[in-house]
């Protein structure tokens, strides 16, 4: 039986995202968001963002690499995490839910595959 939160254990029911259990669902570090400046805003959209991304990836360390790495073409090649980096969360959500029929591989529920070998490591 595992004993690794799931991300929904990250939410407490007043709302609150623990930064530290989403770490250890996501299967990293806590080190690696607190150094991103997570605030509970960007933590609730990381959330957002990782249940939407959950059912494309076989794991939620997975979740994590795919927010990081995979460059999305209809958004100029950019990475989820680029955006919510820059505060653009509301924007890749609002991208996500009326662009669906227009983003192709998000109507698919398959994440759009862009060659990532280049792209730099997850730190």
């Amino acid at each position: 039986m595992s004993t690794t939160p799931l991300l929904d254990d990250c939410v407490r029911d007043d709302g609150f995202i623990d930064a530290e259990l989403m770490a250890q669902a996501l299967a990293i570090q806590p080190a690696q968001l607190a150094h991103l400046s997570w605030d509970q805003r960007r933590l609730a959209q990381l959330h957002n963002l990782a249940s939407i991304v959950r059912p494309w990836v076989s794991s939620n360390a997975e979740v994590w690499v795919w927010v990081r790495c995979q460059q999305l073409a209809p958004l100029g090649g950019l990475t989820a995490d680029a955006f919510l980096r820059d505060g653009r969360g509301e924007e890749l959500f609002a991208l996500i839910s009326s662009g669906i029929s227009e983003m192709g591989a998000f109507a698919s529920r398959t994440p759009p595959l862009v060659d990532t070998r280049d792209s730099p490591p997850i730190s």
